[in-house]
């Protein structure tokens, strides 16, 4: 697991604590607009043992955004890091692998069964649904290679890779009618099952971050 400090802002101010994607480069993070003032941590490669967390106490308030995989790492982890002010899930579900929820379970294994450089860039563009995107993603330096994403979905499925109740206090999910990774119907179900606010975006992929959405105040509505 790996915890990064992306930018330092204004002590005790806001900070942004982001759960990234499944073998999401930390540099991605970087393509959203952030205030000056604002702390940007991210967090992400959810293998291995837990790494020293750095002290979130001391900022007046913590917004907490999950991609995708990161959703179930928000969860699995929320013993981790203070309560935050605002909670935002964008394509995921701590149900990650779920037949109802999520990803189908024996969709998930045939992925990491089978993963190579083929099936990753594939992946990648129908997580993008563009090709201009796609390449970006691919050239981008900090990729960690196909072994480290192979053994990432192995590790998430080993602890488990389904929550059923949130202790995270979730103030709102995006969901995205194109996401071709996880169903957005399985998406829409969890969260109006926890009465958690929906906001759907019809024409979007499930990566949007950088793309449809290009700062993180457009993004926590602020």
């Amino acid at each position: 697991m790996d915890v990064k400090l992306l930018h330092h802002g204004s002590d005790g101010g806001t900070a942004v604590l982001y759960f990234m994607g499944w073998s999401e480069p930390h540099s991605l993070a970087r393509r959203m607009e952030l205030p000056e003032e604002w702390t940007l941590f991210s967090v992400g490669d959810y293998r291995g043992e837990l790494p020293q967390w750095p002290d979130m106490l001391p900022f007046s308030r913590l917004y907490l955004v999950a991609w995708s995989m990161g959703v179930w790492a928000a969860e699995y982890f929320h013993n981790c890091y203070p309560t935050p002010s605002l909670a935002v899930a964008i394509n995921g579900t701590p149900s990650l692998i779920s037949d109802r929820y999520g990803i189908k379970g024996v969709d998930y294994q045939r992925m990491a069964a089978g993963l190579d450089v083929e099936s990753y860039h594939h992946f990648v563009r129908q997580m993008c649904l563009s090709e201009v995107t796609a390449a970006h993603v691919l050239s981008l330096p900090d990729h960690r290679g196909i072994a480290a994403a192979r053994e990432e979905l192995r590790w998430v499925a080993d602890l488990g890779g389904s929550i059923a109740e949130c202790a995270v206090p979730w103030t709102q999910a995006i969901v995205c009618d194109h996401d071709l990774v996880i169903p957005s119907g399985g998406q829409c179900r969890f969260w109006s099952d926890r009465s958690i606010p929906i906001e759907e975006l019809p024409t979007a992929p499930h990566m949007i971050l950088g793309t449809y959405i290009k700062s993180w105040r457009e993004l926590l509505r602020l």
